[in-house]
């Protein structure tokens, strides 16, 4: 008898505690519930978008290799507006830029590396717009414009290239030491990208040769 009361006191000491946390209990394995299902809602949409922006962005290419430039701007427009947050949205913007330069169109050429200085999720992406657009500034004569876009660095595995595009900057504003100083922290680290080195020498021999060194 004393064990069954004992159980009984077990089931209304557990008909209390629900009471009190079966609600919560049931709304959080609820929640855990919908929230898979929205993840695995939400990765299955994230795949299918990235292989139709794969699929526009071929589609790009092959237009450039063809020489269709308007097919090209299409493609890379359709990926800007409506896969900005892909890579090939990114990849595709740096394209219009390019184009835009070829045409003279520096302005837009501007607009469009800035877009992807700030859209970009890749830094690798957003450093090679930095650099592009920095790299234009100083081909328009505006060097000074170009060392503050630099300033900033997305991405550490670009310092070579950021440091000789400081120091081309540099040259414009006819600052020979600080020119020299930035092809020469390029050369240090410049062991990854052997193809650079001896375009750097050179800078710093015609630097001393302009100088009278």
């Amino acid at each position: 008898m004393t064990g069954y009361l004992t159980e009984q006191q077990q089931i209304e000491q557990f008909k209390e505690w629900w009471k009190k946390h079966g609600l919560s209990i049931v709304l959080f394995f609820l929640v855990a519930f919908l929230s898979g299902v929205l993840w695995h809602y939400w990765l299955k949409h994230r795949e299918a978008k990235l292989e139709r922006g794969s699929t526009h962005y071929e589609e790009l290419l092959s237009a450039v290799i063809n020489n269709d430039n308007d097919v090209a701007m299409r493609e890379a427009n359709l990926l800007k507006d409506n896969y900005a947050y892909t890579p090939y949205a990114a990849l595709a913007t740096l394209m219009i830029a390019r184009n835009e330069i070829y045409q003279n169109n520096y302005s837009d050429a501007e607009k469009q590396l800035d877009w992807v200085m700030k859209k970009a999720s890749s830094t690798s992406l957003r450093q090679v717009a930095r650099l592009r657009l920095a790299r234009l500034y100083i081909q328009e004569k505006k060097p000074a414009i170009a060392l503050a876009t630099v300033k900033k660095v997305d991405n550490d595995a670009y310092m070579p290239l950021i440091d000789e595009t400081k120091g081309d900057a540099y040259v414009s504003l006819g600052k020979t030491d600080e020119a020299r100083f930035a092809y020469q922290q390029a050369l240090q680290v410049v062991r990854g990208y052997a193809v650079m080195r001896p375009l750097l020498v050179m800078k710093l021999d015609n630097l001393a040769k302009n100088s009278g060194e």
